[in-house]
């Protein structure tokens, strides 16, 4: 799943890139582009440390056993 993520972030960067490189987009819709994307990244990077299995940021429960 992780890879799919992965792949799926690549190819929106390769569009994005291309429509910041080759459209006739105003100024103001490319920054829009660049600032979609990049919290787009943080948004991705966050929920794959979910899924990767990294400590979570939860509270332990109050009555824990191993």
């Amino acid at each position: 799943m992780t890879t799919a993520v992965v792949l799926s972030f690549a190819a929106l960067v390769l569009l994005a890139a291309l429509a910041l490189l080759w459209s006739r987009w105003p100024a103001w819709l490319k920054s829009l582009l660049v600032i979609a994307v990049t919290g787009f990244y943080f948004y991705a990077d966050d929920a794959l440390h979910g899924i990767a299995g990294l400590p979570s940021r939860d509270a332990l429960p109050e009555r824990f056993v191993l």
